[in-house]
């Protein structure tokens, strides 16, 4: 059995992790075409016509699948190979499997040319199996003995947790701005800057609109703000928020949608009492959502530092 992936070359890490769980999983060997492989591993060779090959790998596949990320979704090439995949089943007057696998994104955030494709998370082990056993119909194939197979399953997703997402953050960062006074957003900035270094410094990656604000003064208009803020929540991994006090902030906004998106949340509190009541009750409700007090700023960055694994799942 032949299997194209189409993808942007960002996305290289989890095509890999991919391509080994799929030749992990069956008895049969199968041949996964990908641009972005060496040319020992069935890449284009130097010289060679882009389109061509890509129009002679989709010729002679059972199955495709998109790789589709924040970064990638908006690359037109991608949807080129898409429409590619399509018109050879068109061609072949059969019905070419094409399947859009989601890193990072919803459901209803798939491009237009692939929305009425029945899409997959390559994040959701669930959903991974689905795939797997749609290539197994697809080919013909026979699975290796079932423990194999969970290995190989429980060691892609740990690949693509580590293999950073291309366009997704590992948490948004979220706090009051305009809202706290002026040696408050003083005292939060610096916060902000010491977490971001702390994360970074573990080989995380961190959102916040704190950092490209350099004082009270220099806010994004809101219709700015929002265009650049709401996609990085979407595109986030994990959700923080810092929530010094009773404060009427837009960061409420973001953990109401962070918790309605299903994003693991972390809310730093001085009291239980700051809270809205509807987030204190997801706190009580839901396993991804949790509290944590603190008295002073300071105190946030050293609980990332000695529990990371509680701030970023």
């Amino acid at each position: 059995m032949k299997l194209f992936i189409s993808h942007a070359t960002s996305d290289k890490p989890l095509v890999e992790a991919l391509r080994t769980l799929i030749t992990s999983s069956f008895v049969e060997p199968i041949e996964v075409a990908y641009s972005s492989a060496s040319v020992s591993e069935g890449g284009i060779s130097a010289g060679q016509d882009w389109l061509e090959w890509i129009r002679a790998q989709v010729q002679d596949s059972a199955m495709a699948i998109v790789v589709v990320t924040p970064l990638s979704k908006a690359r037109p090439w991608l949807m080129w190979e898409a429409g590619a995949v399509s018109g050879v089943g068109l061609a072949k007057r059969t019905n070419l499997p094409l399947v859009p696998l989601l890193f990072g994104l919803r459901d209803d955030e798939v491009p237009d040319p692939l929305v009425s494709r029945q899409v997959k998370s390559g994040t959701t082990a669930a959903d991974v199996r689905d795939l797997i056993e749609s290539i197994c119909r697809a080919g013909g194939l026979s699975y290796r003995a079932p423990e194999q197979v969970a290995a190989a399953l429980v060691t892609y997703l740990e690949v693509v947790k580590l293999a950073r997402i291309p366009g997704m953050y590992d948490v948004f960062i979220s706090c009051p701005m305009t809202s706290l006074p002026e040696d408050g957003y003083a005292r939060m900035r610096e916060t902000i800057e010491a977490l971001t270094d702390a994360m970074q410094a573990k080989g995380f990656t961190a959102y916040s609109a704190v950092r490209r604000i350099t004082h009270q003064g220099n806010v994004d208009p809101e219709a700015i703000a929002a265009e650049n803020d709401l996609p990085a929540l979407t595109a986030s991994r994990n959700f923080l928020m810092i929530y010094p006090g009773k404060i009427l902030s837009s960061c409420l906004l973001e953990a109401g949608y962070a918790l309605v998106a299903g994003i693991p949340s972390v809310y730093f509190v001085k009291s239980d009492d700051d809270l809205p009541y509807m987030l204190r009750g997801a706190v009580e409700s839901f396993r991804n959502t949790r509290r944590v007090k603190f008295r002073d700023e300071r105190e946030i960055v050293a609980f990332f530092e000695r529990y990371p694994d509680r701030v970023i799942a």
